[in-house]
């Protein structure tokens, strides 16, 4: 049974792979997904260059999919099942949903996505095992983080795309909202999980969005520039204080 579900995360990986090649192609709408963003884009939306995030996210699940592939990683098999497989059909399935414009469609794919990683990540951190770090947490660290972000673009998206008002609230005030949400979460991981790798990514995706912000849209929204700044001290200053705790034990 586990060579089985060994061999269905090797499949699940290369269609995922191949999915995105493909969409990269325009195979699917006649459509990249840089481009369907690029008509749906939000201030949530981060500049271009931070969504070369997904080459690491591929690469460390590329490393994970062979890692998973040895003997030595039957434990780590037998905690997740086929969930590594099911997340790679539904990422497909949200570039295909995404590409066609089924933006409804994507945001479902997309909550069902991360929930998925989610259960993995939290089961993955049940136990502990040799080349953990490199070859499994991380890659699925660096996954969810970015899919916490991901759904929340995703989200803004499909509001824009069906003309919500935001309940008479402005732009700003919802982005610091939701940024407010993201530095809770990634606290609770940096804090409770001692999560490096998860923290890191969402520097990233907020460094992209403070260069949109001050550079595109021209410092609009200073309240939102503002809170990203504080969220990049107090994330630095919560790693800070796990390598301190770390040294001192």
């Amino acid at each position: 049974m586990t060579k089985a579900v060994k061999a269905l995360n090797l499949i699940g990986y290369l269609i995922m792979i191949a999915v995105n090649t493909a969409s990269a192609f325009e195979v699917f709408g006649g459509l990249d997904v840089g481009s369907v963003s690029d008509r749906y884009s939000t201030i949530l939306t981060p500049e271009g260059f931070t969504f070369l995030i997904w080459i690491v996210i591929y690469f460390s699940l590329f490393l994970f999919t062979i890692y998973q592939m040895t003997k030595g990683a039957d434990k780590v098999i037998a905690l997740m099942g086929i969930l590594f497989f099911f997340s790679c059909v539904l990422n497909s399935l949200w570039i295909i949903a995404w590409t066609f414009m089924q933006i409804g469609v994507s945001l479902v794919i997309m909550i069902v996505l991360l929930i998925t990683v989610l259960v993995i990540y939290l089961k993955l951190n049940k136990e502990k095992y040799s080349a953990s770090t490199i070859f499994v947490k991380a890659p699925f660290s660096i996954y969810l983080a970015w899919l916490c972000v991901a759904a929340a673009a995703n989200f803004a998206v499909f509001f824009k795309s069906i003309g919500w008002r935001m309940a008479g609230i402005s732009e700003e005030v919802w982005l610091v909202i939701v940024l407010a949400v993201l530095l809770m979460l990634t606290s609770y991981f940096v804090i409770k999980k001692k999560d490096f790798a998860f923290s890191a990514v969402i520097v990233w995706a907020m460094f992209g969005l403070l260069v949109r912000h001050l550079g595109e849209l021209e410092s609009a929204y200073p309240y939102a520039v503002g809170f990203i700044v504080f969220m990049f001290v107090v994330i630095i200053i919560e790693n800070i204080y796990n390598l301190y705790k770390a040294m001192i034990r």
